[in-house]
């Protein structure tokens, strides 16, 4: 091992404290992240990753290894850099040897000229270059991020040849082309030369590299083990890739070395993204293609763009698609066995003589022989497809014979069931709240918790099987172990409550960030922690999105830049209710967002949502069907309901059982009477033009929310917005926790008078604003000044209600007859204009007093009381107005302030930006 190799392993972070002791990084599980050293950024762009021993700023680009780090700090060449941290770790090393020196040198100085003449090409690039550009699809903003230069030929050519600038026959290959810098974390290590006026090909090729440097590999250094990449051959396909937000590499062509192909196999997947170049009778693109994946496999899955595309051409020719349509060719990517399979069904198809399907076969069996595939799946796929062609079940079985694994270990006389049950003894069998059976399983480092019937239990089990025998099992065998497992898991007396995002244990708060290492975080009154290996609290659903890793420095009220919300009382209410939705086993607050079109009303519904409960089926549609709407419920810790215009009683009413407290039930199988029974309390994020909660229940338990028009000078592009929000996600979910730890401390010394309705939300919201420094007396005032617009709103949407405060605006006390009161509230009606023929209008006096006993409550709050007593066989009714001024002037409360656009702050003062 060379010594670069060497010190590239000391540990970075060991490095950092060295060199930069000054800067703060905040450490998580495989990375940490802080401020950049050497650019001035008050963001956290500086990423280091543990695993691999780097570094990168997505702020100014830079990166690399230890060895750049100290090359940036201290303005070093490489072996001046190495050679320090050598002596700084006590490294042996060894002195550069004349030749080695001078080698180092010349790369030194190609380093430095490259970069000079990258400077220099982007000076050169005219208006014309840049139109040029445009068409294929790039932006003046990545133009010069990336410093697309052009080189009209009379730059100084002294340095030329050291640079590979001088072809073999003593031309000069930048001269009157585009040039396009490849940089490796964010310094420039290569140039590309574009003939942009390319018409002939007998002429030189349309794209130059420097002589004597081989072909880079474009964006490899953002490769990661968490996410796929794709490849591509050219540079426009690449800069259209990346300016959609993929992870791409280009290879600039279709060659790839073995080095190369390792690090691409680092990515989770590969999907290639080569030319269709099928107007050619050998279609080069696709046949390297078929070369690539069966080379990468299974790592790698070939896309088949339609004929004579390029991903460049299809985003130039809709660029606002263009993430929707690559998002579809990569659900159809195939891999190489597929891919073979296809050319199967051609030559079955087409009867072709049985040298060519045996040619087909060779190549599938050297392919599994390497990598273990279902050799009978396959065998059985190959039957079906020649058996046509009179190709015998016995014969294949013979040619596939080498690549066959033993059903059984030797000796191992067990059945495939035995097998399973004793696979699955590695299992953690038990019942949860409501008698289901769950298993707890170890997949690789963590464990996981599914029902035992669930398909990752299933895989679980089969991937075990698999491990251990190279091949699956049986489906009767594995239905029958499954049936087994459930009743050992039924007969345990080991019982477990499972939550769904949040739960408490022990006046421990949990969340469940829902990321693949099944972790959660541990709030308490003395701080929280993020744990490897929770207890047995959370069952996960498949729509579930994980959280990013909060930061410990995180600040709950970075949320607001993002929330159209001008109003300072508004602001505490909007940030106490979030918090407190991380409370478990709590009636939380029903968010109700409303406002004119174009106030954010969704994105104020998806970024609550995504910092609570993040989803990939974010919004709620089958509210109108019960079983539907309650599995809903239940799989969904927060729901939105989407542009609604009205919300009909039964919804309301649903809602309000679903926020307090609600059990319910759905048929499991037509075949039998067993219920899935549900229990759950839900939280809910309602979103209209007009405040559509009406209902008094559902009113008492909401807070509203009235946004304003957002002006256009003060949006956002949706992918920019969406992009700053998940950079700050982390911040906010870490200021949730912080806010909440302080409050779960702050709590238990609270004492208010007066609640009713909504206790413990009142209860929690008090400490929650103590603990952000506003204060619980200006959140309980802010809350009853909403609760007054949510009595308003009731009162408003409440024809009887609404005509009995009428008819007592100017009187102290009414006194009569349910009959009388009618004929009185009907002559009101017809002056406020009250559709006295609708189905919520009394139609006698009997149902009046049914709709007077509903509207008791509402009335009260404006201080008018109802006395419904009997006089003799008749009702007596004594209506009395306490809130009545001495001048016998009683204005109720403005009832449309649910919907006027000016009641809250005039938002152009403020500088919120949203879509």
């Amino acid at each position: 091992m060379s010594i670069f190799d060497v010190v590239k392993e000391i540990p970075i972070l060991s490095v950092i404290n060295e060199y930069f002791p000054d800067i703060q990084l905040n450490e998580y599980q495989n990375y940490a992240k802080g401020t950049c050293p050497f650019h001035e950024d008050n963001d956290p762009s500086f990423t280091v990753y543990t695993e691999t021993n780097t570094w990168h700023c997505f702020g100014c680009k830079l990166g690399g290894s230890n060895i750049d780090l100290v090359m940036q700090s201290k303005n070093m060449d490489t072996w001046e850099a190495t050679k320090e941290l050598a002596e700084s770790w006590d490294i042996p090393y060894e002195e550069l040897t004349p030749e080695q020196k001078a080698k180092h040198e010349e790369l030194s100085q190609k380093q430095k000229l490259l970069d000079e003449y990258i400077g220099w090409a982007h000076t050169q690039i005219r208006k014309e270059h840049r139109e040029v550009l445009r068409k294929r699809g790039l932006t003046d903003d990545i133009i010069d991020e990336y410093k697309i230069g052009y080189d009209p030929g009379n730059k100084p050519t002294g340095e030329a040849e050291l640079l590979g600038f001088i072809g073999n026959g003593g031309g000069y290959l930048p001269r009157e082309r585009i040039v396009f810098p490849v940089y490796h974390y964010g310094k420039p290590i290569y140039s590309i030369f574009w003939d942009y006026k390319h018409t002939d090909e007998s002429k030189l090729p349309k794209y130059l590299l420097p002589n004597r440097w081989g072909k880079p590999l474009i964006g490899i250094d953002r490769i990661r083990s968490d996410s796929p990449v794709y490849m591509v051959e050219g540079i426009f396909d690449w800069f259209s890739m990346i300016q959609s937000g993929f992870l791409a590499v280009c290879a600039i062509g279709t060659s790839l070395s073995k080095e190369k192909q390792l690090i691409l196999k680092k990515a989770q997947h590969i999907y290639l993204l080569l030319d269709n170049d099928s107007q050619k009778d050998d279609n080069p693109g696709q046949k390297a293609a078929m070369d690539l994946v069966k080379e990468m496999f299974p790592k790698a899955k070939n896309i088949a763009l339609p004929n004579a595309k390029d991903p460049n051409e299809l985003y130039v020719g809709n660029p606002e698609n263009f993430k929707n349509i690559i998002g579809q060719f990569t659900n159809e990517a195939k891999d190489y066995i597929e891919l073979l399979f296809d050319k199967l069904d051609i030559i079955t198809k087409d009867k072709v003589a049985n040298e060519n399907i045996s040619s087909l076969l060779n190549e599938l069996q050297t392919l599994q022989l390497t990598d273990e595939i279902h050799k009978d799946l396959i065998a059985n796929q190959l039957y079906r497809k020649l058996n046509p062609l009179g190709v015998k079940k016995k014969s294949i079985d013979n040619y596939l014979s080498s690549a066959k694994t033993s059903y059984y270990n030797e000796g191992n006389k067990d059945s495939q069931q035995d097998t399973l049950l004793k696979l699955a003894g590695k299992a953690f069998l038990f019942k949860n709240n409501v008698h289901e059976q769950c298993v707890k399983i170890k997949v690789n480092d963590h464990n996981e918790i599914w029902r035992y019937d669930s398909d990752n239990f299933k895989l679980w089990l089969t991937s075990m099987y698999y491990d251990e025998f190279a091949r699956g099992p049986g489906s009767d065998a594995l239905n029958s172990a499954i049936n087994t497992i459930k009743a050992k898991a039924w007969k345990s007396d080991r019982e477990y409550k499972l939550h769904n995002r949040t739960a408490e244990i022990n006046k421990e708060f949990w969340y469940d960030l829902s990321d693949k290492k099944w972790r959660a975080v541990k709030i308490t009154p003395e701080g929280w922690e993020v744990v490897s290996e929770p207890p047995i609290l959370f069952q996960r659903y498949s729509h579930q999105q994980p959280q990013p890793e909060p930061y410990k420095d995180g600040n709950i009220k970075k949320l607001l830049d993002f929330i159209n919300i001008t109003d300072p009382k508004l602001k505490i209410l909007y940030l106490v209710s979030v918090i407190t939705s991380f409370i478990p086993d709590i009636a939380h607050a029903v968010f109700v967002f409303h406002g004119s079109e174009g106030a954010g009303k969704s994105i104020a519904s998806k970024v609550t949502r995504r910092i609570i409960d993040p989803s990939a089926s974010e919004t709620c549609n089958c509210y109108d069907n019960r079983g539907e709407f309650t599995q809903y419920m239940a799989h969904n810790y927060v729901i939105i309901l989407e542009n609604l215009s009205n919300i009909p009683k039964t919804l309301s009413d649903k809602i309000c059982a679903a926020v307090t407290g609600d059990g319910d039930s759905k048929r499991k199988l037509y075949s039998n009477d067993d219920d899935h029974i549900y229990n759950f309390k839900r939280l809910f994020i309602i979103n209209g033009i007009n405040c559509v909660a009406t209902q008094a229940d559902l009113l008492r338990r909401a807070i509203l929310f009235e946004l304003a028009h957002i002006a256009s000078d003060k949006r956002l592009e949706e992918r920019v917005f969406w992009e700053r929000f998940n950079e700050a996600r982390p911040y906010i979910l870490g200021g949730v926790f912080n806010a909440l730890s302080k409050a779960m401390k702050i709590y238990p010394q609270i004492k208010l008078q007066g609640t009713t309705s909504m206790a413990d939300f009142t209860y929690w919201g008090y400490a929650v604003a103590e603990a952000l420094g506003y204060g619980g007396e200006a959140f309980l005032n802010a809350y009853a000044e909403n609760q007054g617009r949510q009595n308003d709103e009731a009162i408003y949407n409440n024809p009887v209600a609404f005509a009995v405060t009428s008819l007592m605006a100017d009187k102290n006390e009414w006194t009569g007859t349910s009959s009388n009161l009618l004929e009185a509230i009907e002559a009101v009606a017809e002056n406020e204009r009250i559709d006295t023929r609708a189905k919520s209008w009394p139609k006698a006096p009997n149902a009046l007093t049914r709709k007077l006993n509903e509207a008791k409550v509402i009335l009260q709050k404006r201080e008018i009381y109802l006395d419904l007593s009997r006089s003799g066989t008749g009702r007596n009714i004594i209506i009395t107005n306490k809130g009545i001024n001495a001048t016998g002037n009683n204005e109720p409360k403005d009832d449309s302030a649910c919907h006027n656009e000016g009641s809250y702050a005039d938002y152009s003062s403020n500088d919120w930006n949203t879509v």
